[in-house]
């Protein structure tokens, strides 16, 4: 059944085109007895006057107009302002998208894409060397999970409680599109297609490095090594990694060149910053590191949003 805001705002797009008022019982009791409904008749309406405003701005300039929606869209998006994002976006598509050149079509559909699809970070972690690592940061664990480090085994032996500290301080921040498979995948998820979708639409790659993140064992597949290529191959342009190591993690002699180049490149001086959690840290270094490598990801942010707009001409 359509609902009171679907007949209203076909109405009110019938009502744009024609030039006439809005053919619309405001009047009846149903209408008048629905506050919510009355709430969105008045945003349609202001919204549709900050419309018509953008438009005569960029009258005659379909590339700023573009550029310039996308960056109000945005900021409708990152405020969480998801009702008056769908009505401006539906404007523009109703109205002015279809008569844009394709190639404008494009960039927009690409930044509508960085909104809805993109995810400020992928968690890259394993579970296999549990429950060693969490019983080696077992004092800064169990003071913020509450954790009894002889009473919870099972917990210990599949919950990586590092990893998810790490995605906790993160998203203290408010980083709230993110890839931690603890989170993101249930039972019955095709996984593999899920993990590689969530890495190609990470703007950051968040890489927690222990001994077994480089374990490379005959047919047994490396998925840290695995997500790390895909995103690679995924973002020719701008990468970012954040790498957290464990101490005295070594170089894995007998794997493949690949696995020890990676090693190299993430775990040395030669590479991309990394930095150590110390097995002594506390909470409250812990988290003093993550606060500041938060803005790294919100400049990631930026810089990919702000790289793109610039190529919409």
């Amino acid at each position: 059944m359509e609902s009171l805001a679907d007949k209203y705002w076909k109405k009110f797009l019938a009502a744009i085109r024609t030039g006439s008022a809005v053919d619309f019982p405001m009047d009846s009791t149903l209408v008048q007895n629905d506050w919510n409904f009355l709430l969105y008749v008045d945003k349609v309406n202001k919204l549709c006057i900050e419309y018509e405003e953008i438009k005569t701005l960029y009258a005659g300039d379909p590339p700023g107009m573009v550029r310039f929606l996308l960056g109000h869209l945005r900021k409708y998006w990152n405020n969480r302002e998801r009702e008056s994002y769908k009505i401006m976006k539906a404007f523009f598509m109703e109205l002015d998208y279809p008569d844009l050149p394709d190639n404008l079509k494009t960039r927009f559909d690409e930044g509508i894409g960085i909104f809805e699809q993109r995810i400020d970070y992928f968690c890259s972690y394993t579970s296999k060397g549990l429950p060693e690592i969490n019983h080696t940061y077992g004092q800064l664990l169990s003071t913020v999970f509450g954790i009894n480090m002889q009473a919870d085994f099972f917990e210990l032996k599949h919950t990586n409680y590092l990893a998810k500290l790490i995605v906790r301080y993160l998203n203290e921040h408010g980083f709230n599109n993110y890839f931690f498979d603890q989170d993101k995948i249930v039972n019955g998820d095709e996984i593999k297609e899920k993990v590689l979708d969530y890495c190609s639409r990470a703007i950051v790659l968040v890489i927690l490095a222990q001994q077994e993140t480089f374990r490379d064992r005959g047919d047994e597949e490396n998925w840290c090594f695995k997500e790390y290529e895909h995103y690679n191959n995924t973002h020719s342009g701008q990468r970012q990694y954040l790498v957290y190591k464990i101490p005295s993690i070594t170089k894995p002699l007998g794997a493949r060149e690949a696995i020890r180049h990676w090693f190299d490149y993430i775990s040395t001086s030669e590479g991309i910053r990394s930095e150590t959690i110390e097995f002594d840290w506390t909470n409250y270094r812990l988290k003093a590191l993550i606060d500041k490598d938060a803005e790294v990801i919100d400049r990631a942010r930026e810089d990919y949003y702000q790289n793109f707009v610039l190529g919409i001409v």
